[in-house]
């Protein structure tokens, strides 16, 4: 019983973790603004994306299955190169392993 509660609040805590992320779909040469977005994860689930950041001369290009952590404050401006789906958010974070693995030093009932 420990073992399943301990199961169902780690998963409590995975789920609302990806309640900080949302998607997004883009046509071709769609553009969709992020304003404060220092910190939060850019990941292009289909098509290929451009971003460019507020006061950073860099650009980045992001094919499908990549991503990018936004590093500067002010708005980041993401373009779609190609019809494109893409998810932006908190990057996750790995549940903190609070409850040892079976078979891992684990004892349960005794």
């Amino acid at each position: 019983r420990v073992f399943q509660c301990a199961q169902r609040m780690d998963m409590e805590t995975i789920m609302g973790q990806f309640d900080r992320t949302s998607s997004v779909s883009l046509k071709q040469r769609g553009t969709y603004r992020v304003v404060n977005g220092k910190g939060q994860k850019v990941f292009s689930v289909r098509g290929d994306l451009w971003i460019t950041q507020e006061h950073d001369h860099r650009d980045i290009v992001l094919k499908a299955g990549e991503g990018t952590v936004l590093d500067k404050p002010g708005v980041a401006l993401v373009y779609a190169l190609s019809d494109a789906t893409f998810t932006v958010g908190t990057p996750w974070q790995p549940v903190s392993a609070s409850v040892p693995a079976i078979g891992h030093g684990a004892r349960f009932g005794a």
